[in-house]
């Protein structure tokens, strides 16, 4: 066997075991998003291309804005401190996101689920931080 075959099956395979990945938010509905990966793939002439947009659970009070709140102390004395406060996933926001090893359809709900076929599939991803 060729091993420059065997060297591109290999890293070919490695490559569709999906991990993690950095994307940009397109939209958010409840607790999924659409996000589309910040990364290229290459199509089956080797050009590379945009990864298509992918579905994402988000947990909630994934996002935090810090704000400034000033309180009263004693009568003639207030002070100001920063405060994180949840804030909404919004279109454009950068995110990180795993992949989980499994169909995640039915954990999100809280359901145990029987073992599933599909595996490290980019349609299993929760957001894990915004960027």
């Amino acid at each position: 066997m060729d091993m420059n075959f065997l060297h591109t099956l290999i890293r070919n395979a490695v490559i569709n075991i999906h991990t993690a990945y950095i994307a940009k938010v397109i939209s958010v509905d409840g607790s999924f998003a659409m996000v589309r990966p910040m990364t290229y793939t290459k199509n089956a002439e080797g050009n590379f291309i945009e990864q298509a947009p992918v579905c994402a659970f988000v947990p909630s009070n994934i996002k935090y804005t810090v704000k400034n709140i000033t309180y009263r102390v004693s009568e003639t004395k207030t002070e100001t401190t920063e405060v994180l406060v949840p804030d909404d996933l919004k279109s454009g926001d950068l995110v990180y996101c795993g992949v989980c090893e499994r169909d995640i359809s039915s954990a999100v709900k809280g359901e145990l689920a029987e073992l599933p076929v599909r595996h490290h599939n980019m349609n299993d991803s929760v957001i894990i931080k915004v960027l």
